[in-house]
């Protein structure tokens, strides 16, 4: 064999192996890029979903927030009403216990102790619950009044009772004199035109309501 030729041979095998082992070194710089390249894109999606997760979680509390902030803006709103309400109701109820007072006092000067004492213990229930009303918060208001009404109806209807009979007859005691006195002086009147002489029956002394054609006598007539 010419030494020549095998040593270019050599020298063919030994360049074409370069150039394979080039061709795997750029292949796996390729490998490696692309496996860098994908651990960065991986990388940010995590990081892009931590992010999203934290707005959503953000949002999620913001919202949360509100709907706490205004609900206690409405109990607020609802507490302050039903006060307003509960004090109104309070003021009412202590003019309907000076009413009742004042019926029991008329009763008492009429010598109607007993239901003037009926109509004096309604009123001190009248006036204890507006004190009630004042020294309490609704909500509290509320639950005693659901169970006395569950368990104790008769506490309202029979309270309500006395108070009103005592109202009405303070009212029937209370109706103007002038009324009255034009009442008694009709009635007075009657009697006055019934008991009336005139004064030629009482000079000749007949009785009252009796005819006066009996008094006179034989009427004269001339003869014929």
């Amino acid at each position: 064999m010419d030494p020549k030729n095998t040593q270019q041979g050599m020298g063919d095998r030994s360049q074409q192996g370069n150039a394979d082992d080039r061709v795997r070194s750029k292949a796996k710089a390729k490998a490696e890029e692309g496996q860098r390249e994908a651990e960065r894109l991986k990388e940010d999606a995590a990081t892009a979903t931590e992010q999203m997760q934290e707005e959503a979680r953000e949002t999620v509390e913001a919202a949360r927030d509100s709907a706490a902030e205004a609900m206690r803006q409405a109990r607020e709103e609802g507490a302050s009403f039903a006060a307003r309400q509960k004090d109104r109701a309070a003021s009412e109820i202590s003019t309907i216990e000076e009413a009742i007072r004042r019926a029991a006092s008329k009763l008492d000067d009429e010598n109607d102790e007993r239901l003037a004492s009926w109509v004096e213990a309604a009123a001190d229930g009248v006036g204890r619950t507006a004190s009630y009303l004042k020294g309490n918060e609704p909500g509290h208001l509320v639950e005693d009044v659901e169970d006395v009404a569950r368990q104790r109806p008769e506490l309202f209807y029979g309270g309500l009772f006395v108070a009103g009979l005592g109202i009405a007859r303070f009212l029937k005691a209370s109706r103007p004199r002038s009324r009255r006195r034009s009442d008694t002086t009709q009635r007075d009147g009657v009697e006055l035109h019934q008991n009336y002489t005139p004064p030629s029956q009482v000079a000749t002394g007949v009785p009252a309501g009796a005819s006066t054609a009996s008094t006179r006598g034989p009427v004269a007539t001339k003869p014929r």
